[in-house]
This record gives C-alpha cells, structure tokens and sequence, in this order.
C-alpha cells in the first residue's frame, strides 16, 4: 500500500505525461474499495483475487502466504498506448518497489 500512496502522490506527473495509473490487486473487490476511500485514491484498483490475471503474468508466488496459499508478486508495468509493455519492474520481496520517479522515467521515455 505504500507504493501506491507513493503513486497517489506523484498523480499529476503521470497526467502531465499523459499516463493514467491502474493498480491490479490480489484482494477482494469490497477490500479494494475500502483501501481506494481510505486513502483517496483517483486511480481504479483491479481485483484479481483468484490470481488469473497476475497467473498469466508469471507474478505468482506459490504457496508464499502465511496460510500456505499463492500470493502475488509484487511488480510494476508500464504499457504504451498500443498495448506493448515498454518497461517491467519485478520483485521477489514484498519491500522491493520501484521509486515512483523511476516509474515516471519509464512512463516517459515510452512515448
């Protein structure tokens, strides 16, 4: 959560460099919800919580949770106009997160 409220920060960059910012989580759409109110976040947070979209990214940490169950992988995307991803963040750790402002680097050399 701390990377998007990171996100959430740098919001008006990311507009200025005509990005729009999408969060996919492993949660549940009601939980989604919640998080979005309680830090008012603008962007929309997906739900994947049966993890096929994030499967098909290869983003799965099997059995990692603590109650043995997958979890996702932590990582950041940004995809060009067209559909084509133009820069990948992937971490095995749930710390590791990209700095927004590499984020925005990547956003804007892929135009």
């Amino acid at each position: 959560m701390t990377e998007l409220r990171s996100l959430r920060r740098e919001e008006t960059e990311f507009k200025k460099a005509g990005a729009r910012l999408v969060a996919i989580s492993a949660q549940f759409v009601e939980e989604n919800r919640k998080l979005a109110i309680a830090n008012d976040f603008a962007f929309p947070i997906l739900s994947d919580f049966d993890l096929k979209v994030i499967g098909k990214l290869g983003m799965v940490h099997e059995h990692a949770a603590p109650n043995g169950t997958s979890a996702a992988k932590p990582a950041t995307y940004v995809v060009d106009r067209r559909g084509k991803v133009r820069w990948i963040y992937a971490s095995n750790t749930i710390r590791n997160r990209p700095d927004p402002k590499d984020i925005l680097a990547a956003v804007q050399q892929a135009k």
